[in-house]
């Protein structure tokens, strides 16, 4: 990001070293832009889609930077839309835990149409 050499070769690698003893900076970097870029992402998809019953958020690296998710700037961005802000203030965000909601979800959609 800075000029520096790629150290962060892969997720783990990078949640490891920003949420270690010791953080490295470019990790917490990385992290703090990707969340911040996030709550930008979120908020678009939300005026867009109308999300008023709220957002919820999936994936494979969510669950692993939650505490970090939450102390970052994702709120603020998400909510820093100008005259929009006070719609996606009233806007619940849910993080899922589940390991493969996508797959459950299917599994659940098969059973109701097997059942009809």
């Amino acid at each position: 990001m800075s000029g520096q050499p790629a150290i962060l070769t892969d997720v783990a690698t990078l949640v490891q070293n920003a949420q270690g003893t010791t953080p490295d900076p470019l990790a917490l970097q990385t992290l703090s832009v990707f969340c911040s870029m996030l709550g930008h992402a979120v908020a678009n998809a939300a005026l867009l889609y109308g999300a008023v019953g709220g957002v919820y958020l999936t994936g494979g690296i969510l669950p692993r930077i939650q505490d970090f998710l939450m102390a970052s700037d994702f709120a603020l961005n998400f909510t820093h839309k100008g005259r929009l802000s006070s719609y996606l203030k009233d806007i619940p965000i849910f993080l899922c835990r589940a390991e493969q909601p996508g797959l459950h979800g299917a599994a659940i959609a098969l059973e109701q149409t097997l059942r009809s």
